[in-house]
Parts: C-alpha cells; sequence; structure tokens
C-alpha cells in the first residue's frame, strides 16, 4: 500500500491510502503542492513507541551526536525550524549513545541542560568538533570548556556532570535510541510512529520538511 502526505501551501497534509475506507479532503488552499511518500522520505516505527506529551501535543524528537558531520550541517536547517515550531510541537533533541565514546558528549549535553546553559553550549559543542579542530573527550576538557563558553566554575560543572540527574537522562536517552533502533544520525521522529533522515529524505532541509509534514498530519489527526 502507497501512502502519500500531500503539502499544499504552508504544509497542508493529508494522506492519500490506496485502500482507505475514507480520506479526510485537504483543506483549500493556494500554493506549490508536494508530495512525499513512505517507504521513500519516511518510514512507520514498528512498533509504535510511547510519547512525552501532554494530550493534543505532538512529539518531535532528534537523535544526534555532536561529532557527527551530517548533524552539525544539518543544524542550522533544524534550528530554524524550531525557532518557528507548529503550535502543538514540542521538540527535543536527543544525544545518541551509539558507541561507548559517544556518552561523554551525551553526558555534557545533559550537563549543560541542568545548569541551565544548553543555549551556549550547543553551538558551541558542535563549533568545538567542525569549526575549531577541539575534541572533547574528557571531563576535564569538559569542564575548561564549559568555564570558557558559559562561565560554569569547576566545581559547579563536576557536581553536575556526575550527578544522578544527568545519569539517568544519558540513559534514557540510550534507552530511546535502541526502542528507536537508530542506527545512524541525524534522524528524526515524529510522534512514535515516523522516522526520517537525510539520505531517505534527500536532504537536511528536506528531512525538515518531511518532519513538518508528518507533526502537522499527527495534529490534524488529534483534532478529528
Amino acid at each position: 500500500m502507497i501512502r502519500l502526505l500531500q503539502l499544499l501551501g504552508f504544509a497542508l497534509l493529508t494522506f492519500n491510502m490506496a485502500c482507505a475506507e475514507e480520506e479526510t479532503p485537504p483543506p483549500e488552499t493556494d500554493g506549490e503542492q508536494r508530495v512525499i511518500e513512505e517507504g521513500r522520505d519516511f518510514s512507520r516505527v514498528l512498533p509504535v513507541q510511547p510519547t512525552s506529551v501532554a494530550p493534543g501535543q505532538v512529539e518531535v524528537l532528534e537523535f544526534f551526536w555532536y561529532g557527527c558531520p551530517h548533524c552539525y550541517r544539518a543544524e542550522a536547517a533544524i534550528e530554524q525550524w524550531r525557532e518557528n515550531l507548529p503550535e502543538g510541537v514540542v521538540f527535543r533533541r536527543i544525544p545518541a549513545t551509539l558507541s561507548r565514546g559517544w556518552v561523554t558528549m551525551s553526558q555534557a549535553y545533559y550537563t549543560a541542560e541542568v545548569l541551565g546553559v544548553l543555549e551556549n553550549m550547543h553551538p558551541a559543542f558542535f563549533a568545538a568538533f567542525h569549526e575549531n579542530g577541539t575534541m572533547l573527550a574528557s571531563e576535564d576538557q569538559l569542564a575548561a570548556y564549559f568555564k570558557e563558553h558559559a562561565g560554569v566554575e569547576e566545581a559547579a560543572f563536576r557536581e553536575a556532570f556526575n550527578s544522578i540527574q544527568v545519569s539517568s537522562r544519558v540513559q534514557r536517552a540510550d534507552a530511546l535510541s535502541r526502542r528507536y533502533r537508530i542506527g545512524g544520525v541525524p534522524a528524526m521522529t515524529v510522534n512514535g510512529k515516523y522516522i526520517t533522515n537525510p539520505e531517505m529524505a534527500r536532504g537536511y532541509e528536506k528531512m525538515v520538511d518531511t518532519v513538518e509534514l508528518l507533526a502537522r498530519w499527527e495534529l490534524k489527526a488529534q483534532d478529528d
């Protein structure tokens, strides 16, 4: 069965199912038509995963690693979209832990989150790997980096970095990576049901566009 998602104008979406008993007509709008196809632009998550949002909201997750050049290149498109999220969409980044070497930066991400300096540190982490040629691989390196880019004192950094609060979030990120069967990054999921990546969507911006369509479809489905 081929399922198509149609976008008319500003990300208007509807499923067209070959064997569907009924079809929700798209609202009238003007603009260029765009179609995304299951199995080409995105795939279904099986089994469907639980989300952590309130009823009526749609959860979008981005799985990434700071050392990944594709994640770095996708960041501009994702950040632009994040700043203009559709109402009802909740976006969360998940620092994946697909190998032991990735755990340190997952820990760094959640340390920044706990300390309230993530907005400063998130771009700084990417810059370290891809602009400055700095490999942040140890607690000592990260302590100095937090001090330099966010003014966090070493003692405060180390307390957070080694806290149960951060450890539990890293474990949750690892569990999510496993549940969604993430095999590479970046990857984005929508409401526990759909997953896409730059290879499937054929580009970073198109990956984000695909997520937008799927998120709007999920919002509309919840309203019906």
